[in-house]
């Protein structure tokens, strides 16, 4: 029997806010753990251009290198720690003992299917950019959960945007509604 905290329900957007806000601060070191191993490349490449900017000349071997850092974090790492982040949540919420190791293990597993179809993803959403911006956000929102479907339900990356599409039916407001929330507590946090 599934105690109220892990009963899979439909939840108002609030709701749904408020027990992920629970999950995230019950499971803060975790998240952090997770969330440094992902900045980790980007914090290099800030570093090369702050030392850059204060006029270090560092060469073009390590512009090189910076860059680089930089092409990994987003390409590889990011997705990696979005993956990590909700194979530990999922766990997490279902009462299973989680790790920072055990998360990123857990991701790395699906990480070829999640580059992959967020490649695919990608240039479908740069189509509808290209189209027009509303397109493009719509895109974005379809696919929104591409990442949480890749991890926890399947490795056919056709199936997995199918299945994003499916779970977002009906709700894309909402899915905006936090997107929106999320940018802003991104922004001024």
């Amino acid at each position: 029997m599934s105690s109220p905290e892990t009963r899979f329900e439909p939840m108002t957007t609030g709701r749904l806010l408020d027990r992920a806000f629970r999950i995230y601060f019950q499971n803060f070191p975790l998240m952090v753990g997770i969330a440094a191993f992902a900045n980790l490349p980007l914090l290099a490449f800030q570093a090369i251009g702050l030392f850059r900017e204060a006029g270090a000349d560092l060469g073009p071997m390590a512009i090189i290198a910076g860059v680089l850092a930089f092409l990994i974090g987003i390409i590889v790492v990011a997705p990696l720690a979005i993956a990590a982040t909700t194979r530990a949540v999922s766990d997490r919420y279902l009462g299973n003992e989680v790790t920072v190791g055990s998360a990123l293990k857990g991701a790395w597993g699906h990480v070829v299917t999640l580059l992959l179809t967020q490649l695919v993803v990608g240039l479908i959403v740069m189509f509808g950019f290209i189209l027009f911006i509303v397109p493009g956000i719509f895109l974005i929102l379809s696919y929104a959960l591409v990442a949480p479907v890749a991890i926890l339900e399947t490795s056919d990356r056709t199936a997995i945007r199918q299945r994003s599409w499916a779970l977002v039916e009906g709700y894309r407001g909402k899915v905006f509604g936090v997107f929106l929330c999320c940018g802003f507590s991104e922004r001024f946090c």
